[in-house]
């Protein structure tokens, strides 16, 4: 199917949208092309009805855990998306723990289908705020690459955990951070990960805070 070559994303086109065409044809984009070509290329190579994150581990090739952990986060921003997508980021965040160098996905968790429509939806909300934050990033700070790869598989394990607390939207601000871990860890930008890091732990304690409350108060009633 030719992509669509407008620079908004059509959200009536049938049976799939696409976002804006990159140059050319669609070769797998390098590790060094910016997130958003990634997902401009995933977009535009997607199945009409659904993705799984088989066919998103299988496109990404042997790029790093960082860019799939992003595309993952950012499909978890979508409501109902987010209990498919939360497991197989939660596996994802151990094999990191671990010292994987490479991403390896359960055949459960690799055949779970998310929505093409859906994804579409979400990358083209997030699209234009993703291109702009490129052009500010940047490799700042200086971090242990094992110290660095631990303490983000930490924070994106709990954080997809916490999308599965008994909290309305919990998977909006875990979703959110995941995708700055994720991000920052690729642009190797020390400084927005250790912000992130941050949020990560005061997100945790204020989800924890509600949770404990709310089952003071069921006791209480």
């Amino acid at each position: 199917m030719a992509p669509v070559t407008d620079s908004k994303i059509d959200m009536t086109a049938q049976p799939v949208v696409r976002v804006q065409a990159l140059e050319g044809t669609y070769p797998q984009p390098e590790d060094h092309k910016p997130i958003s070509e990634i997902l401009k290329y995933l977009v535009n190579t997607a199945p009409a009805d659904y993705v799984t994150p088989g066919w998103l581990l299988e496109n990404l090739g042997d790029r790093s855990f960082g860019v799939l952990v992003f595309v993952l986060a950012l499909f978890s921003l979508a409501p109902g998306v987010c209990a498919l997508t939360g497991v197989v980021l939660m596996v994802l965040a151990t094999q990191i723990v671990l010292g994987h160098t490479k991403p390896v996905l359960p055949p459960r968790a690799a055949s779970q289908r998310i929505p093409t429509q859906r994804v579409v939806k979400v990358i083209g909300r997030i699209l234009p705020a993703l291109i702009r934050l490129e052009r500010i990033v940047r490799p700042r700070g200086h971090t242990s690459a094992r110290a660095t790869k631990l303490l983000a598989g930490l924070a994106v394990l709990l954080l997809a955990a916490a999308i599965y607390l008994p909290i309305p939207f919990s998977n909006i601000p875990a979703a959110t951070i995941m995708m700055f871990i994720a991000f920052a860890y690729l642009a190797k930008d020390g400084v927005l990960l250790t912000l992130s890091l941050v949020a990560a732990v005061a997100t945790q304690a204020i989800l924890l805070w509600m949770v404990v409350g709310a089952a003071d108060w069921l006791r209480a009633v």
